[in-house]
């Protein structure tokens, strides 16, 4: 198991450092393409009149400039997927959360967006740069509890987060954080404790698979309630620790019938019309989907653009 980890943390630093330098030869290649613009109209060539010139050497000559604009209109027009700042693009989106004080926020690429109470998005913002997280992310998730705490996840990795704060000690292993999960994470959604339910969280990973981790009975925060403290014995210790937090992989196409196997981000958002007080909405690709638990059930299609509210196309 450790050896398999370390395998997939060494293809996830290899994986960065070619994307770093994939991105620094899209922007060194960008600078290049303006300045040689910029050059080629500052520079007083002692060009011959058009009367003097042939047929061949004019059309060599407009067919630079047209290249040189082509380029030029390509890297400003349409950018990376993960360089571009437009969420109504209709570019699938990295990850959606929503944080301890409603405020819904999607990822995508080395952005982010902050979602007002109508779901206008906001400027783009970068990630790294207000967050601290490397860019572009894997997936977010939030806590469905009192204290809301916020989960970065990228590679093999995850930081911790409380009210926008990043917590010491960060970033850690996954696989030591949540009982050994493994595998390429592509989105998770946070479930609350509801009657006999204990809070989960679903990961949903590449490949078409599923795996759910629990939280343990008492591990979930008070935020003021009183405390009701069980007898502590031997017997009570080796019950609690014979519950097993992470399940089994699931094949979503396999066991999920109707079920999306793609899902590239998940949200839980607070509502007070369903009685365990949360809507759930699954993303595949650029089509969210409202799941109603149990999770599995299949999920009603929706419109990407409806949900960020994006502005009517003409």
């Amino acid at each position: 198991l450790t050896r398999q980890s370390s395998t997939f943390c060494g293809l996830e630093k290899s994986t960065q450092l070619l994307h770093r330098a994939k991105q620094k030869e899209v922007t060194l290649k960008r600078q290049s393409a303006v300045e040689t613009i910029k050059r080629s109209h500052a520079t007083q060539l002692p060009i011959a009149p058009f009367s003097q010139l042939t047929l061949g050497q004019t059309l060599q000559m407009v067919l630079v400039h047209l290249f040189f604009l082509l380029v030029l209109v390509w890297f400003l027009f349409f950018p990376d997927e993960h360089n571009d700042t437009n969420i109504c693009s209709g570019r699938p989106v990295g990850a959606v959360t929503t944080l301890r004080n409603g405020t819904v926020v999607v990822f995508r690429g080395h952005y982010f967006w902050v979602l007002d109470s109508n779901r206008v998005p906001g400027p783009a913002r970068g990630i790294t740069d207000v967050w601290g997280v490397p860019s572009p992310i894997d997936t977010v998730v939030t806590r469905c509890n009192c204290q809301g705490k916020t989960y970065f996840f990228k590679g093999c990795n995850y930081w911790r987060f409380e009210n926008g704060m990043m917590e010491p000690g960060y970033p850690k292993l996954i696989r030591v954080g949540f009982d050994g999960l493994q595998g390429q994470i592509t989105a998770a959604l946070s479930v609350p404790e509801y009657r006999k339910r204990r809070e989960s969280v679903y990961f949903f990973k590449r490949g078409g698979l599923v795996q759910k981790y629990s939280y343990q009975s008492g591990t979930s925060p008070t935020c003021g309630r009183k405390v009701h403290y069980s007898v502590y014995t031997v017997r009570n210790r080796v019950a609690r620790q014979a519950v097993p937090l992470l399940g089994q992989e699931i094949n979503i196409r396999q066991t999920w019938r109707g079920f999306p196997s793609t899902v590239t981000s998940a949200v839980s958002i607070p509502t007070h019309r369903k009685p365990e007080g949360y809507n759930y909405y699954l993303f595949s690709h650029e089509r969210p989907f409202i799941a109603t638990p149990p999770v599995s059930s299949a999920p009603q299609k929706n419109s990407a653009k409806d949900f960020f509210n994006c502005p009517k196309e003409v």
